[in-house]
This record gives C-alpha cells, structure tokens and sequence, in this order.
C-alpha cells in the first residue's frame, strides 16, 4: 500500500471513530493523569491527529509546566509537533534532547513550544490505524527508560480496548454542557432543585466510575504483564497472588461496565435507539465479557447463532444489558464444569435467544437455585412435557410457559438476583419482548427470550 493510500485508510478511520469532533474524552484526561504520575514529565498529552492538525483530548500539567504551550491551547499544526514524526514513522519516538536532535534543533518544538524531551507512542484503533499519538513531554532534557516506554505502550493498548469497546465514543465524550443550578425559591423550586440534583449526581456518579475504569484496566494490563515473566521470574506464591489480583480485578472491570451501561441508561426514557446490528459482532461481544467470568468458576460459555451473518434492528445497548444481566445470574447460579449455552436465530419471524446450562453428568436445564426461584425445581406440571420426538420441543402448541417479568412482580423482594432478572425483563419488554420459561422437570428448563423486529 502506498503512502497516500495508507493515510487515506487512517483519516477514513478516524472519521469513523468520531475522536475528531470532540473536544474532550474523559478517558484520555484520566490517562493524560496517569502519564504525568507514572513518568515524572511535565507534561502528559493524548490527541488525535488528523491531515493538517494535531487536536488534543487529553491534558494533564504539573505544576511547573502551568504557562506551557497546552495551557490554554489545545490544537496545533501537526507539523510543529513531535506527533508528526510519531505519524510519518508510524511508531514510537524517543528523544531525550530536542536541542540535540538533527532532526529537531530548529523546529517549532524546541523554539517555539520549548519541548526540550518527548516520548509519543502510537493512538490505534483495532485495525491498527494510527488515530493519534499518546505523549509525555518534558521541558528539560531527560533519559526514557524501558520502563517509561512499557507503561506509555501500556496505557496505549488499554485506550485502544476503549476505543473498540464504544466505537460511538458516546459515553467517553466529557464536553456536554454543565447543569444550570437552579436558585429560585418559587413553589416548585424544590422540585427543579432536586432534579437537578439527582441530574448532578448521576453525571457525577458517572465521571466517577469511568475515573475507576481506566486504573483497573492499568492494573489488568501491568499483571498480565508481570505474569509472563518480563522482569524476571516469579516464584509461584507471586504468580498465584497475580493470578488472584488479574481475576478480582476483572470481575471489578466487569462490575464497572454494568455500572457504566446502566448510567447511560440513566439519560434515557423508556424509548428505543434503534440502530442496525450485526448479530455476529453482537455475539462476539457478549462472549469477551462473559467468557472471563465463565472461566473463573471452571465454566464454558458458548454461543450458536444461525445464520451465522445476520443483522437486525434493536437498540443494542438495552438489548446487551438485558441479556448479559441476564447471562450472568445464569452463570453465578451454575456448577461448576458446566457450559453456559446460549442459542441465538430467527423464529416465526422474531429474534430468539434460548439459555440453558449444560452439565456433564446433571443434564440440559436451568441451575437448581434459578428453578427453585420460580418453584420449578421438583414441579412437573407448570409446562407440559416436551416431544420426545427428536422435533424441535419448543415450537411444540402443546408447551406452557412461565412469563418471568409477572411472576418477579408477583412475590417482590431485594434479592439481588431477582433485581438482575427484573432488569433484564423490563428491558426487553420495553423492547416489545419478553422473557419465559419453558420445559418440563423431565426435559430440562430453558430461558427464551423473544424480541421481535423494531423496523
């Protein structure tokens, strides 16, 4: 590929990506922060760079640093910069001198932004287009070690899991306008005043979780790290501990998610955002958050999807929360050695998906304690039995079913569970779906979930 051709994939990429038309990503300061702290620079600087310019997104100062060239700018020609090198390279640069550099000794860096040391690793997405660069600058002459070099090359793997996470950007956008407080002592002033409160709660709540995500994700990224020995050795005392850290700390990550996923719905009535997905990537999806937590307990997660290319109309971000919430109960509720199923295709024209767990030796059917939640684990009469017949049981007439949502509502309580699987129900039945249970004590019990089509 061409040079030209090259950069035109980049900036189509970037297009894409939506990093060009914010100004400001929550995710980028936060690891702008940890630049700062991890290296001792003066500067810690995360930007995109598009054909003209280098636009930063990211910022973090130290003190000494507080009248520098980002203080009050945050776009600059990209030929000024370091980052243009960074770009024409396409990898990472080290300079311990600009001053004493050929290639830098009378450039607009050092002369007129006073960059005297610069370290800048390469901003990707997935497919490995260079998006932008991820920076630690110094204002005096200074050595990058190894180290310095891991831990911004970490940093810049952990954002480009980001980048592939919310392909939208949406929840990483930090620049809506602030809340106007409101002041007024009218009759309905502590109305307006406790809702805009809750409203700067939740945003704070919001910045709050996502300030959490990005040191997890370090910490996930630096024990991996450490588990394969580059530094040396580890007895095995110190790779179980790791091993206990990596896992608690992905379970936290997966805890943060939700909680991300949730205060986004937060924004939201009870409308759809309708968009067309690909069930495929869908799927893929779901699996890298599930498989993880399938792991730790010695569990398989596995999906079926026929057709394996489809795409449909839903609001994706209601329908993975519900079926992950939803997924998850499942998995916690399960034995061990045992294979989360999930089955996913197109039925009497509406979108199905059928869990169940299978267990080498206890069968095909839903964990005891999900059955004995809805009375089902020594009932036999609540479906009737399924056609042993080898066609498929649950498009048989003669089947009942058990409307979850109904029979949640039915018997209220605080479990967390039953919250979980709330959740889920009202998601899909804001959906149009809903959630059920089918099969017999004989055959096994299954989840279905039906959502029909949104077009």
């Amino acid at each position: 590929m061409t040079a030209i051709a090259r950069e035109q994939q980049r900036l189509i990429a970037l297009a894409k990506s939506g990093l060009s038309s914010i100004s400001s990503v929550g995710v980028f300061e936060t690891a702008a922060r940890e630049i700062l702290a991890g290296l001792d620079v003066a500067i810690g600087a995360i930007g995109s760079i598009d054909s003209d310019s280098i636009f930063y997104q990211g910022v973090a100062l130290a003190p000494h640093a507080s009248s520098s060239f980002l203080a009050n700018e945050r776009q600059f020609a990209r030929t000024k910069l370091p980052g243009n090198t960074l770009l024409e390279r396409d990898a990472t640069v080290c300079i311990s001198d600009l001053a004493r550099d050929p290639n830098f000794m009378q450039t607009s860096a050092l002369e007129e932004f006073g960059i005297r040391a610069y370290l800048g690793v390469p901003l990707r997405n997935a497919q490995g287009n260079c998006l932008g660069a991820i920076e630690a600058i110094d204002l005096a002459p200074r050595h990058f070690s190894p180290r310095d070099i891991q831990l911004l090359e970490l940093i810049a793997r952990n954002l480009a899991l980001e980048l592939e996470r919310a392909p939208d950007l949406e929840f990483l956008a930090t620049n809506q306008p602030a809340p106007t407080i409101a002041l007024s002592a009218t009759a309905d002033g502590i109305g307006t005043r406790r809702t805009t409160f809750d409203r700067l709660r939740s945003d704070f709540i919001d910045r709050l979780v996502q300030d959490l995500r990005t040191p997890l994700t370090s910490v996930l990224g630096m024990t991996s790290v450490l588990n394969q020995e580059i530094y040396g050795a580890l007895r095995p005392k110190q790779k179980e501990y790791l091993g206990i850290v990596h896992d608690s700390g992905q379970q936290m990550l997966g805890t943060v998610d939700s909680l991300i996923s949730l205060q986004e719905l937060g924004g939201r009535d009870a409308s759809l955002s309708i968009t067309t997905v690909n069930l495929s990537t869908f799927c893929q999806q779901l699996s890298s958050r599930l498989t993880p937590k399938a792991e730790r307990r010695a569990c398989k997660f596995e999906i079926a999807l026929e057709p394996e290319e489809t795409n449909w109309s839903l609001d994706r971000l209601k329908a993975e929360l519900a079926l992950f919430h939803l997924l998850a109960q499942t998995l916690d509720a399960s034995d061990e050695d045992c294979t989360l199923c999930l089955d996913v295709r197109i039925y009497q024209g509406q979108l199905r998906f059928e869990i169940w767990v299978a267990h080498p030796w206890l069968g095909n059917s839903l964990p005891t304690p999900t059955l004995a939640l809805f009375d089902l684990d020594e009932n036999e009469d609540v479906t009737a039995d399924l056609d042993m017949d080898g066609s498929d049981p649950l498009a048989s007439t003669t089947n009942t079913e058990l409307e979850v949502l109904p029979y949640l509502e039915s018997r209220p309580t605080s479990d967390s569970k039953h919250l979980g699987l709330s959740l889920s129900c009202h998601l899909f039945a804001q959906h149009g779906g809903r959630v059920s249970i089918v099969g017999c004590a004989r055959s096994g019990y299954r989840y279905i979930l039906d959502l029909p089509s949104s077009v």
